[in-house]
């Protein structure tokens, strides 16, 4: 994994309610979630950040929101405060979390019309008056936030970039981790990625799911098709049951309830019969197929976890964990099977790829890169 490093700095903004907001931002990149936040039996707030636990605050706290390597949360004194790679600043000095939208690299917030975004190099208003499409006044992925500004101009703040794009009526729109589809007011469908926008379609779709890069949609005549580099390419003549797009990879049920995975380019039959769930997060697929078996497909392989039906499941990228018939936490970790706990587990949360589980009473537990905490 690569880190770009700079001096911190520190921004200071006033917000339209008065409160200072005080950001210190250091200049690092990380594309992996290795962070965990949790409450301990007196509601003491906790941080477990790349490998090292530590108490942040005393008090009890009223909410949180964890991002990739960040948490926003408002403290007894009613601060919203962020926190990030061991320092605290106060955003605001008074209680906004509700007013933020956090991914793994932007927290997004929108407050009384100004749209702001904060990454891990800066705080940057990009939006005093965005314009609301379907009550909507943005999408947002990991790396991009879309919207319409006062000038009626699309807009996209994309990896650290404000680009402005057209002057188009948005009928609706959809974002994935790092790119956006929308239908404008002549009724062309369009796809944004890598800083350029492509027609895909000069006619609505009936529906589309856009994944990183690339996107899946049923065209007006109810044919399935894949937009990918430029091209369209028709998957098949009739509409899919269900559909789901990550990163390079997607899955769906076709009208003849075959269940097909395509990877970068790659069409496989995966199973004759519909599985009973599916699930799609990032590069990752998490099936349960029609004998109530468990797998995970990850870079081209497909991994049995389980026989049995699970309790519950949780997934992140090359990650899943679940919850056996006993009580036992289990699952796939970056390409190893893996027990996660050997005591029955009350409760527990995958923070990205850091696993938190209590064995009981807030007696939490770890478990990050194969090691138990």
């Amino acid at each position: 994994m690569k880190t770009r490093t700079k001096q911190p700095f520190l921004l200071i903004a006033k917000t339209i309610f008065g409160s200072v907001c005080v950001l210190m931002l250091g200049m690092h990149f990380l594309s992996a979630q290795n962070i965990a936040v949790w409450e301990d039996n007196q509601q003491h707030l906790w941080v477990f950040d790349n490998g090292v636990a530590q108490q942040i605050e005393y008090l009890p706290v009223s909410g949180y929101k964890v991002g990739g390597n960040y948490l926003i949360y408002e403290d007894t004194r009613n601060n919203t405060v962020y926190y990030r790679h061991g320092q605290k600043q106060t955003l605001h000095t008074a209680k906004f979390l509700d007013q933020y939208t956090v991914t793994r690299f932007y927290a997004i917030t929108e407050v009384a019309n100004v749209l702001s975004v904060i990454d891990d190099k800066r705080l940057e208003t990009i939006s005093l008056e965005p314009k609301p499409v379907n009550d909507q006044y943005f999408v947002y992925g990991d790396s991009i936030v879309a919207f319409v500004d006062y000038d009626n101009f699309l807009k996209v703040y994309d990896k650290g970039k404000l680009r402005e794009l057209e002057k188009f009526t948005v009928q609706n729109w959809k974002a994935s981790n790092n790119s956006f589809a929308f239908c404008d007011n002549a009724d062309i469908f369009h796809f944004y990625h890598g800083g350029n926008t492509e027609t895909v379609d000069w006619d609505l779709p009936q529906d589309y799911k856009v994944g990183s890069d690339f996107l899946l949609y049923i065209n007006q005549f109810g044919e399935f098709y894949l937009f990918d580099e430029g091209n369209n390419t028709m998957l098949d003549n009739f509409a899919p049951q269900s559909f789901a797009c990550g990163n390079s990879v997607a899955a769906w049920v076709d009208y003849q309830n075959i269940f097909y995975i395509w990877d970068n380019g790659n069409l496989e039959e995966v199973l004759p019969n519909p599985p009973k769930y599916y699930q799609v997060f990032d590069n990752t697929i998490m099936y349960l197929d029609d004998l109530g078996q468990l797998y995970v497909y990850w870079r081209g392989q497909h991994h049995l976890l389980s026989p049995y039906p699970p309790k519950s499941t949780q997934m992140y990228e090359g990650i899943v964990a679940y919850e056996d018939e006993r009580g036992y936490l289990k699952g796939f970790y970056e390409g190893e099977t893996v027990n996660f706990s050997t005591q029955i587990a009350a409760s527990y949360k995958l923070f990205g790829r850091v696993l938190l589980y209590d064995t009981n009473h807030r007696n939490y537990q770890l478990y990050f890169e194969g090691k138990t905490y």
